[in-house]
């Protein structure tokens, strides 16, 4: 770590506390991703490395977490979850900062996301917690002020609202975008 820039020692740090992982696996995700933290992360957790003994206690909180709001007869988190979800937030499900969530979760339906996209989601948030996830609330509202957001939050919208069968509470934050 000596030999690293300030700015990839930052960006290493930023990994490390999303992750969990050790500063062996951060710094080789990250150079394989040219120092992009994001997709070092989606790296991370794609490639199984997330799974190997010692990756964090992240993983584990996140699990648990998803086990509370994920559908009793599916493993994904429907509608009913994400209402729950959203209550524990403190949050309305139809609040457009729903979008923005949605957005980190790599969403591919409206009104649910898969364990994968949970986790994935609430990782790339730096997030293993609803208390976590709460406090970062006027950061990920700030960001539907950032114009790349915006769009990815539009993209979102638009492709997890086609072909799906949308029920209320979050149909209503996409009438509202």
């Amino acid at each position: 770590m000596n030999r690293l820039t300030r700015e990839n020692k930052n960006r290493l740090q930023q990994f490390l506390a999303i992750t969990g992982a050790s500063e062996k696996v951060a710094a080789e995700c990250l150079r394989a991703t040219q120092w992009s933290v994001e997709p070092a992360i989606d790296h991370y957790y794609s490639s199984g490395m997330a799974s190997l003994p010692g990756a964090g206690n992240s993983v584990k909180a996140l699990d648990t977490l998803f086990e509370k709001y994920k559908d009793p007869n599916s493993d994904v988190m429907m509608a009913d979850g994400l209402v729950r979800f959203c209550e524990d937030l403190g949050v309305d499900p139809s609040d457009i900062v729903m979008l923005v969530i949605s957005s980190y979760m790599g969403a591919v339906t409206m009104c649910e996301y898969t364990k994968q996209e949970f986790s994935t989601g609430m990782l790339k948030l730096g997030c293993d917690s609803v208390s976590k996830l709460k406090q970062k609330l006027p950061e990920l509202r700030a960001e539907l002020k950032s114009e790349d957001r915006f769009r990815c939050g539009r993209r979102t919208a638009h492709t997890s609202g086609v072909g799906a069968a949308t029920e209320w509470p979050c149909s209503l934050c996409v009438w509202h975008f």
